[in-house]
């Protein structure tokens, strides 16, 4: 359990992933609503219906890992869909659930989510964070895997049913507290759609 970096306290609902995939997705969808303390739209119970199932059909194979949902980023006032700690590594998922592109304002919600992680909470501080931008309703899209100086990835875009693959490409990229090499190489270029490998970064 993650306690050392003190973020569990700020979800609505967190546990291992193996954890997660064997508990309904009723039973995920009730901490959820009940942590919740507004009037509960049924846009919302949708969106959560939509990425509960999704990621417990992509992490059913599992049994590493943990997950957060609705974690609260003070600075912003806002709560990130989804954090996974995964293989030494932060990633936030932020769900666009029915929209058919990658909107300009979503891309910067997911970096700014990345950015508070890294640069106003301790615990996160020292790890590589990759933002994931998931727009359900999007065409397959290629992409890429940019990791700044800082060890914050450029976001990266995906419909979700390529996650997995996604999350495993980026494992192989750079994993545990990534190497010095990986963080400050210039470009690590993924690509989950075509050849669901990794490159070798250009010079």
């Amino acid at each position: 359990m993650p306690t050392e970096i003190g973020i569990l306290s700020r979800a609505y609902f967190h546990c291992a992933i193996d954890e997660f995939v064997n508990t309904t997705s009723e039973e995920v969808l009730g901490h959820l609503a009940s942590a919740h303390s507004f009037a509960l739209e049924p846009m919302q119970r949708s969106a959560w219906q939509v990425s509960i199932k999704q990621l417990q059909e992509i992490f059913r194979t599992t049994d590493i890992g943990y997950i957060l949902f609705e974690y609260s980023i003070p600075r912003v006032g806002k709560r990130a869909d989804v954090v996974v700690l995964w293989k030494g590594m932060v990633v936030v998922l932020e769900y666009k659930v029915g929209a058919d592109h990658f909107g300009g304002a979503d891309l910067d919600q997911t970096i700014d989510y990345a950015l508070d992680l890294k640069d106003f909470h301790s615990g996160s501080a020292e790890l590589p964070i990759v933002p994931v931008l998931v727009a359900t309703n999007a065409p397959d899209t290629e992409w890429l895997l940019e990791w700044q100086p800082d060890g914050v990835a450029e976001v990266i875009r995906t419909n979700g049913r390529n996650l997995r693959v996604l999350l495993d490409a980026i494992s192989e990229a750079g994993t545990g507290a990534a190497s010095h090499d990986i963080l400050h190489s210039k470009r690590c270029y993924c690509n989950a759609v075509k050849t669901r490998g990794i490159s070798e970064p250009p010079p």
